[in-house]
């Protein structure tokens, strides 16, 4: 007789993302793979076929999400030390500096401290402007893994790939990616240096079976069973990230294309923001501009993206750690009182580690809190906190 808590797993499981039954193929066969562009190809497909014996397949697990009072949850794949990890790490890699060189003009390429530091250029424009009434417009991306159609990933990196392929000078397709280097680990064309053996040659135009092969692959055990997931791409797995970037990339470059010139014509400079960190999207416009410009009106709605990718407001003003004030230009730092999210003095490590948090937030304050007299208000109340907690000596 089955246990009544694995019947509410398994259903809870059911019903958080849509998974259908699925068998894993017997030890004794080969994974199907796309031929990729090594020199040893043979050593590669001999161990391929020998990795399902020597490794496991994915596990799956799920972790609640509290703001949805734990009626949803995020569903995770593990495919850390699995027999596909490096294939789709190499795969991985290759998109982002695809991404990086083919549409390097999209919302999210843009580092954190340079973000900030664009929202204060945009309130300074405004300081001699009391009447301009700024909103902002807090927007996060429902099922940021789970939501997007796996044809619409495969579609965007169809489109990706033929404006890479266009715009390399060099005609070549080949990649070489080092998948353990942590600066600068792809590279176009031939090495003029000798080739690591840790080093992987991939063809560009074989990435979309790559990525076919993952979703078809993306079998995992859980609860004591084996399920394949049938919607979007599984988080855990090491290309979906860039994957669920691609397909919201191509949706930011074709509005681009089509209306940035028109809102760039409309000099909104001063009167319209907009970023993206990750899954989540911010906006800060002129009421009057969102109301009366199509354009900036369809950017801004929550159907901005295809069906039935969602957007949802967020409903708040916290974005990143701090709190925006569009219309008063303000933007402060959330300083929680609650004792147990700091390290305290009694913290087993040295003095300078217990204190780490401390410079931490207090160079996030420094920077990025505007204007100056907040950052400074909110300085005193960072050193006010510490000493309530016990630290005497905050040099």
């Amino acid at each position: 007789m089955e246990q009544p808590w694995r019947s509410k797993a398994r259903a809870r499981l059911r019903r958080v993302l849509i998974f259908c039954n699925a068998t894993v193929p017997k030890f004794n066969l080969p994974l199907k793979i796309p031929f990729l562009a090594h020199a040893n190809a043979t050593e590669c497909s001999t161990t391929l076929q020998e990795a399902p014996r020597l490794q496991p397949i994915p596990y799956g697990y799920i972790m609640m999400k509290r703001k949805k009072q734990w009626s949803k949850g995020r569903t995770i794949i593990a495919y850390s030390n699995t027999c596909v990890g490096r294939l789709l790490r190499v795969a991985a890699l290759a998109l982002q500096q695809m991404l990086k060189t083919t549409w390097p003009h999209h919302f999210g390429n843009i580092a954190t401290p340079q973000l900030w530091q664009e929202v204060h250029e945009l309130f300074r424009a405004n300081e001699n402007q009391p009447e301009r009434e700024l909103i902002f417009l807090n927007h996060d991306l429902v099922g940021f893994f789970n939501s997007i159609p796996q044809a619409d990933i495969i579609q965007s990196v169809r489109y990706l790939i033929a404006e890479f392929s266009k715009n390399n000078k060099n005609n070549n397709d080949i990649l070489l990616i080092d998948p353990y280097s942590k600066l600068n680990p792809v590279h176009s064309g031939t090495s003029t240096h000798s080739i690591k053996s840790n080093m992987t040659k991939i063809n560009v135009q074989h990435i979309v079976d790559i990525i076919q092969f993952s979703f078809d692959a993306c079998a995992f055990t859980a609860i004591g069973e084996v399920f394949r997931q049938t919607c979007g791409t599984s988080m855990g797995n090491q290309i979906s990230p860039i994957l669920s970037t691609c397909a919201i990339v191509a949706t930011e470059i074709t509005w681009l294309r089509l209306f940035g010139q028109h809102v760039a014509n409309a000099h909104l400079a001063d009167q319209l923001w907009i970023r993206r960190y990750v899954d989540n999207r911010a906006i800060i416009v002129d009421k009057n501009v969102l109301h009366n410009n199509p354009h900036v009106w369809q950017l801004a709605s929550l159907h901005f993206d295809k069906k039935p990718v969602q957007l949802e407001d967020e409903e708040c003003d916290d974005f990143l750690g701090f709190c925006i004030n569009a219309n008063n230009r303000q933007v402060s730092y959330n300083l929680h009182p609650q004792a147990w999210r700091y390290r305290l003095p009694q913290s087993a490590g040295s003095w300078k580690l217990r204190l780490s948090g401390y410079h931490s937030r207090r160079h996030m304050i420094e920077s990025t809190v505007f204007p100056p007299s907040l950052a400074q208000q909110q300085l005193q109340a960072l050193d006010d906190l510490y000493r309530d907690l016990g630290f005497h000596n905050l040099a």
